[in-house]
């Protein structure tokens, strides 16, 4: 069973964070009950949103920490929440994977894209994409 604990922020931004998360595990891996997802809403500053590292292995992990800046409003909440899912999705079925033997390395799909500026990194590009997707269901189904 899948364990998500969550850290800091108030009594709705946990809510909305633990409702979120099921939700994106739903959508996205159904078939996955060995997650282990700490969130930690604290603030970033105001440049960030939010981060997502594994914290077990960089192959195909199954334990995440997600930091949420709790300054930002309920939508963009939302919006981050499921941003930082899809890289957990992308972590645990091996679509995003970082090498650190003989130096640091970033794959996606196997292939190096380590020197792939931010704005076009595959990764990024589609968890821009699928976050707004996500984010419009979530809240429908709310």
């Amino acid at each position: 069973m899948n364990r998500i604990s969550i850290r800091g922020g108030t009594k709705t931004q946990k809510q909305i964070s633990l409702e979120a998360v099921e939700f994106a595990i739903q959508e996205m891996m159904p078939r996955y009950s060995s997650l282990d997802i700490f969130i930690q809403l604290k603030s970033l500053g105001k440049e960030y949103h939010g981060f997502c590292s594994w914290d077990d292995d960089s192959i195909r992990p199954r334990s995440f920490t997600i930091e949420l800046n709790n300054k930002q409003s309920k939508k963009d909440l939302i919006d981050t929440i499921m941003h930082e899912m899809v890289h957990v999705k992308q972590y645990a079925k091996g679509e995003l994977k970082e090498r650190h033997k003989g130096g640091y390395k970033q794959l996606w799909m196997d292939e190096d894209h380590t020197d792939t500026p931010y704005s076009r990194q595959p990764w990024e590009k589609e968890a821009y994409r699928m976050q707004t997707k996500l984010a419009r269901k979530f809240n429908k189904n709310k």
